[in-house]
């Protein structure tokens, strides 16, 4: 008898697919939260049970019983369909972000519904004071929205949904849901369409409740930046978000991350450095803040720092990203290749997981040109059944040299506003065209203008 059968003697097994839980501790840590509050959610039908023997014994609890306790608070639908959303490979969740219907049903009234890091403590600061369960709802949504992974990004949609439900005048609750629709859409193979709409109407919301609310703000930046591609006015929701909270390393970071897009790397740096000195170990300030000291040619200097994020957190996607994008860029295809086979798996994109193989095969046999060209016949198959961005067709155009084509990629990028389209002034995958009239011209449609002359992205 083996140390499971040991264990289960007595108690029966779990169900199938279900985990068991065998204390209050491994209970708390499941849902993201303190053991005081689960004690607390017993008294609310949490389903636990308990070893014969008294109440002071051990409880145990199936992971597939909580997760229906938790979605049954709301018989709403969710926000984002099973089907639409890539399935996760822990504990199903899907039915957690049924109190998100509550968003189109009652408190906003619309059509349609990173990346921040709020600190729950800010909820005690508003005005509205929430209720107890909607604050612990509140508390374990934010630690679930920063652990930053696909599965935990839903998880906090769930939670911030269910707080919202409990109380839907809770501000900080619509605002943490927008941050985490736009974390959700960095961090996960999930589309703009599917996120920003949402992020938006939970954000308008929040500012309806709370204007000085600087995290709603924040999140409203971001959707009227990338999404809207309303610069002006989201300059102006970040420069309020840093304004309203000054101690807030959110408002700096989100304002330093916008003006990096917008081409002033210098008032960027300045900023991220704000933040940074709030918030020391913020992975988030820290990767941006690299990517920023590359652009202004502080090269070593900022993948350094690249570095030492990814050795204090491995599976930290966007430092991955960076590097895979300077790799890239300066040639260095099989370091390339490998940082971006990592940040498809962490993002859980499997079609372009699906396109690694090949193109280290292709790089093995036909070197650099055989690799790129491998890599962009994938990205076409997948840009015509519209599972890829016309932005990334014209990156792999732009490594091959293929000006015209990656222009005409490039224009159809901007027209269909696309929010990668944003990265074309800092993108060193379009080294190459810097120095060409009409990619200028193009340049000239995204963030300020007066900027456009600057150099876009150091050269090796």
């Amino acid at each position: 008898m083996d140390g499971t059968d040991r264990d289960n003697r007595g108690l029966g097994r779990p169900s199938s697919g279900a985990r068991r839980l065998r204390s209050w501790k491994e209970i708390a840590a499941y849902f993201g939260t303190d053991e005081r509050t689960v004690k607390r959610w017993e008294a609310r039908g949490l389903p636990v049970q308990r070893v014969p023997g008294g109440s002071r014994t051990p409880v145990y609890a199936e992971t597939n019983a909580l997760d229906q306790w938790m979605s049954g608070k709301s018989d709403l639908p969710p926000a984002i369909d099973d089907a639409e959303v890539p399935a996760a490979k822990g504990p199903r969740r899907t039915r957690l972000l049924a109190g998100i219907g509550i968003l189109v049903a009652v408190a906003i009234g619309a059509g349609a519904i990173a990346y921040t890091r709020m600190d729950a403590g800010e909820a005690a600061q508003a005005k509205h004071q929430p209720s107890e369960r909607a604050v612990d709802l509140y508390t374990a949504a934010v630690y679930q929205a920063d652990r930053a992974t696909p599965d935990s990004i839903r998880r906090a949609i769930g939670l911030y949904g269910q707080a919202i439900a409990d109380d839907p005048a809770y501000a900080e609750a619509y605002a943490g849901l927008a941050n985490a629709y736009i974390r959700l859409r960095v961090f996960a193979a999930v589309s703009e369409a599917e996120a920003y709409p949402r992020a938006k109407a939970a954000a308008e919301r929040a500012i309806d409740l709370d204007p000085n609310l600087s995290q709603a703000h924040a999140a409203m930046g971001y959707v009227s930046f990338y999404s809207d591609w309303d610069f002006e006015r989201g300059l102006h929701h970040f420069g309020e978000a840093a304004r309203l909270d000054p101690r807030s390393a959110t408002g700096h970071y989100h304002y330093g991350v916008a003006l990096l897009h917008a081409g002033d790397f210098t008032a960027a740096l300045r900023e991220l450095e704000a933040a940074q000195r709030l918030d020391p170990r913020a992975r988030g300030i820290l990767a941006d803040k690299a990517f920023a000291l590359y652009l202004l040619g502080r090269r070593e200097e900022g993948i350094a720092l690249l570095r030492q994020v990814i050795a204090n957190d491995p599976d930290y996607m966007p430092a991955h990203q960076y590097l895979a994008l300077i790799f890239l860029g300066e040639g260095a295809y099989r370091a390339g290749l490998d940082e971006s086979e990592t940040v498809a798996r962490l993002r859980q994109d499997h079609g372009r997981l699906a396109l690694a193989g090949p193109a280290r095969r292709a790089l093995d046999e036909g070197g650099s040109e055989a690799m790129l060209r491998s890599v962009l016949a994938g990205q076409m198959r997948r840009h015509a059944a519209g599972q890829e961005p016309a932005y990334v067709v014209a990156e792999f155009q732009a490594l091959l040299g293929e000006r015209d084509a990656a222009l005409h990629y490039l224009r159809q990028s901007i027209a269909a506003r696309e929010p990668l389209a944003l990265m074309l002034r800092i993108d060193p995958l379009l080294r190459r065209l810097h120095g060409d009239p009409e990619y200028r011209e193009l340049a000239s449609r995204v963030g300020r203008p007066d900027l456009v002359s600057r150099q876009l992205a150091p050269r090796r």
